[in-house]
């Protein structure tokens, strides 16, 4: 597949380095695409490894408060997820730099995807990793999870979330079964059975 060797070339080439910088241009619009192609290269172990240690995690959680391109925030939620995958290194670092506040911020974004990609990264970032679940539900993950029931786009993701809190903690649980109420949100119809 050429796209597959494209982003190999790119990550091989000493393309992660330009791309992590133009994250932070003062114009938005190379913020974006810059983004997307990290998102894409987070997905291939080794560069997992090379994005973060050359502290691009920091970046991608400030680009998540980015007001000038909606769309930066869209792929930096994607990264970070992207970063957690089987990665407990940058799964801390992702806490550490605050990124659990960060992405519980994005659960309420006005762009679906964004909020999508939130809740999917929230899934990754959080397997396996206690204090990143005990701070996202400090931030205030809850109730913003149990809305994402109500939208077939970000079902899926907010099911895995809540799942998984609920599996881990009968105070989450609890947690989730009266934010569910305080909604009106029925959890066995929107497929979150606990």
């Amino acid at each position: 597949d050429s796209h597959a060797k494209n982003l190999t070339a790119v990550a091989r080439g000493g393309g992660i380095r330009p791309l992590t910088d133009m994250l932070k241009d003062a114009v938005p619009g190379p913020r974006e695409p810059a983004a997307g192609v990290l998102a894409i290269l987070a997905t291939n172990v080794d560069n997992r490894a090379a994005i973060a240690k050359i502290g691009a995690i920091p970046t991608f959680i400030a680009l998540l408060a980015d007001q000038e391109a909606p769309g930066a925030r869209v792929h930096a939620a994607s990264a970070l997820g992207n970063l957690a995958v089987m990665n407990s290194g940058n799964k801390e670092a992702i806490g550490k730099a605050g990124g659990m506040q960060a992405l519980v911020n994005v659960l309420r974004d006005p762009n679906v995807r964004a909020r999508e990609r939130a809740a999917s990264a929230l899934s990754s970032v959080c397997v396996l990793s206690d204090s990143n679940k005990a701070a996202m539900v400090r931030a205030g993950a809850i109730p913003h999870l149990i809305e994402l029931l109500q939208d077939d786009e970000t079902k899926k993701p907010a099911v895995i979330v809540l799942r998984s809190l609920a599996d881990d903690s009968e105070s989450h649980k609890y947690s989730i079964k009266e934010a569910a109420k305080a909604a009106g949100c029925d959890l066995h119809a929107a497929g979150l059975k606990i």
